[in-house]
């Protein structure tokens, strides 16, 4: 229902739904169209519909029939044959048409069509000639008839057919252009044409950021306060246009203050998590956040191995929370080392941790090169190493090598505030995002760098808990209200 309801918005129109028998005659008495969808069947649904077909025809209200699942059961293509007898339009599948006139020719599979529109045809003509409507038939040709005329639609975008949805989203339409056109063919040609339109459009917004095009996997932690972790990663993904997916890897109950515990999770329950992913829906980039221990390093970094081919995957070796908690234990980092980085596209850590990697530390930007040099010995094609900890600095300074002996400082003005919960997975899921994106790893860091740096700055001053607050990952999307009022 709210599917319905948004689509009817966008195009201008009030939707007002309802199933309460004492609110029918009210409602509709208001109503400018009818429609009636099926995909809720019950007996108060039913005897419901019978009163409202009634009230609507006693004020010559047009009726949109959707006959949803029409042949799937015996009771749909009952119900679905007894409302036709009351409407104006009737808007299907293939297969559900087909039904309504001879369930002996198809069977549909849930709401599913079996059937291509050129097979419906025949139905159509008999339905048309029986019950003196208007018929649509959607589909890759949409064909929309009435007694003496029938038209064939193939404009449009096939892209509808595979959105959940779109058959109710379609008959709802259909109903808003009965309201404003009295001559339902009509109403329905220009249903058809809007609604290929909108296939058009979606084509267009598909290969944008904003569309689900661009699908990002973060497997990582939990933070429940909402700044780092998993939550701050979708955050990011979102910010920048991206389609967000997680597997959780462990559970440390935290909020700004710190790390209370941390639960580990059963490996089954991770690698049930990656399949499920994976098996449906291919990322376009792997970020790897927290994975606490040896032995979720080492199904990761195997699963990783055989399915995520030629995905660029960024790891952040998240070690120790900003609180000083622990969320990799002391012998997992060899197999950090071994297993995860040299699969790797960037590792992206602090100083401590690229410490901890390599056993050399630095309080200069001539000592960074040192360890980042040493950080991709071990196998990764790029290393991003933050210099956040060389607190001499009036710039936060970090710097990018690659394998190719390519380098640059990606440097920005230091903001002083306690607001840096969470910065290490923004910054590398950021990355993440600009590589799923399309660009290429220098942009991306430089992209990802100035995005981290404005979030910290309009979080400057903003409070959240009683301890190290997040960073303002839509700090170009807040207040959305306005905007929202304004289009």
């Amino acid at each position: 229902m709210d599917f319905v309801a948004n689509a009817l918005l966008a195009i201008g129109a009030a939707p007002i739904m309802s199933e309460e028998k004492n609110e029918l005659e009210e409602f509709i008495s208001i109503s400018n169209s009818i429609n009636i969808n099926i995909g809720t069947l019950n007996d108060a649904f039913v005897e419901n519909t019978r009163r409202a077909l009634i009230i609507a025809k006693n004020f010559k209200k047009p009726i949109v029939l959707d006959p949803v699942g029409c042949g799937a059961t015996k009771i749909r293509t009952e119900v679905s044959r007894e409302f036709i007898r009351h409407v104006n339009v009737v808007c299907g599948n293939a297969s559900e048409i087909i039904s309504l006139y001879d369930d002996n020719k198809t069977k549909t599979l849930g709401v599913e069509s079996q059937n291509t529109t050129q097979e419906a045809e025949s139905s159509v003509n008999s339905l048309v000639e029986k019950h003196d409507i208007t018929i649509i038939v959607s589909g890759a040709t949409d064909i929309i008839a009435r007694k003496g005329y029938t038209r064939h639609l193939s404009f449009g975008s096939k892209l509808m057919e595979c959105i959940t949805g779109m058959g109710c989203a379609f008959s709802s339409i259909t109903a808003a252009f009965c309201a404003v056109e009295a001559d339902s063919f009509q109403a329905s040609l220009l249903s058809s044409a809007f609604y290929s339109l909108c296939g058009e459009q979606a084509v267009q917004k598909a290969s944008c950021p904003g569309s689900f095009k661009y699908k990002a996997l973060s497997i990582a932690g939990f933070d429940g306060s909402g700044g780092a972790g998993i939550q701050a990663d979708l955050k990011v993904f979102s910010a920048f246009g991206c389609y967000g997916m997680t597997v959780l890897t462990a559970l440390p109950v935290q909020n700004t203050t710190g790390v209370k515990k941390c639960y580990e999770l059963p490996l089954e329950s991770i690698k049930d998590q990656l399949e499920a992913i994976f098996e449906d829906t291919m990322p376009d980039v792997v970020k790897v956040g927290m994975l606490f221990n040896s032995k979720i390093v080492e199904l990761v970094a195997e699963f990783l191995l055989k399915y995520a081919v030629k995905i660029p995957i960024i790891v952040d070796p998240v070690m120790v929370a900003k609180s000083g908690n622990l969320l990799l234990l002391p012998e997992a980092i060899e197999t950090i080392k071994k297993k995860i980085i040299p699969i790797s596209t960037i590792v992206t850590p602090n100083l401590p941790e690229g410490k901890a990697l390599t056993g050399i530390g630095a309080s200069t930007k001539e000592e960074m090169f040192t360890v980042a040099r040493a950080l991709l010995e071990l196998g990764s094609r790029s290393i991003l190493l933050k210099g956040g900890h060389l607190e001499s600095s009036s710039e936060s300074c970090d710097l990018l090598v690659t394998v190719d002996n390519n380098h640059e400082w990606l440097s920005h003005h230091r903001i002083i505030t306690k607001n840096t919960h969470g910065t290490g997975c923004t910054l590398s899921a950021a990355i993440a995002s600009c590589l799923a994106l399309g660009l290429d790893i220098f942009d991306s860091c430089r992209i990802a760098k100035r995005y981290l740096s404005r979030a910290l700055k309009t979080a400057q001053h903003q409070h959240v808990g009683k301890g190290i607050g997040p960073v303002h990952h839509f700090y170009h999307l807040w207040p959305t209200l306005s905007k929202i009022k304004e289009e």
